[in-house]
């Protein structure tokens, strides 16, 4: 871990760590996920929501991240 580190989620059994940097162009790739499904763009937080829709789209955008290796456990 990180001394920076601001963030910690669980995705698939796995923690990852990563900075709130991070966590904000992950939120930010979430809020284009949401416009891609129609909806309007709130500005919101999308991995503090309790709307199941909000939450896939921060999970899917932290997985994109994961993925491309910018985030790493």
């Amino acid at each position: 871990m990180s001394f920076f580190t601001d963030k910690i989620v669980i995705l698939e059994g796995v923690k990852y760590y990563y900075s709130e940097r991070m966590h904000k162009r992950v939120n930010e790739l979430a809020d284009k996920f949401y416009q891609y499904h129609g909806y309007r763009s709130t500005g919101m937080d999308y991995s503090e929501s309790n709307h199941p829709q909000e939450k896939l789209m921060y999970s899917m955008a932290l997985a994109a991240f994961i993925f491309n290796g910018k985030i790493r456990n």
